[in-house]
């Protein structure tokens, strides 16, 4: 699961086998965002607002994740791999987006 700015560059995300329902991975994806403050002082983990559409699972972020093969078809047999992979990825849509 991937939680994504406005402009759908991804800021958070969590990997995790495909069993588990997404209600119970929202807190821990969660959990991986840091907001950046205006000034001095550590980053929030909460954001402001959150908005989840019906459309969330179609949308931009999730398209830019799937132009990378490694990523949509799983090679890797170890999770540390593939979420390595899934960090690269996120890396990578972020600086096209400067």
């Amino acid at each position: 699961m991937v939680v994504g700015d406005g402009a759908g560059v991804p800021i958070g995300g969590t990997v995790t086998s495909a069993t588990p329902a997404e209600i119970t991975l929202l807190e821990t994806t969660l959990a991986t965002v840091r907001v950046s403050r205006r000034g001095p002082g550590r980053p929030k983990t909460r954001p402001r607002r959150l908005i989840g559409d019906k459309a969330y699972d179609s949308e931009r972020t999730n398209a830019w994740l799937s132009q990378f093969r490694r990523l949509v078809v799983r090679h890797e047999h170890l999770l540390t791999v593939y979420l390595g992979f899934f960090h690269i990825a996120c890396a990578m849509i972020a600086l096209r987006q400067l």
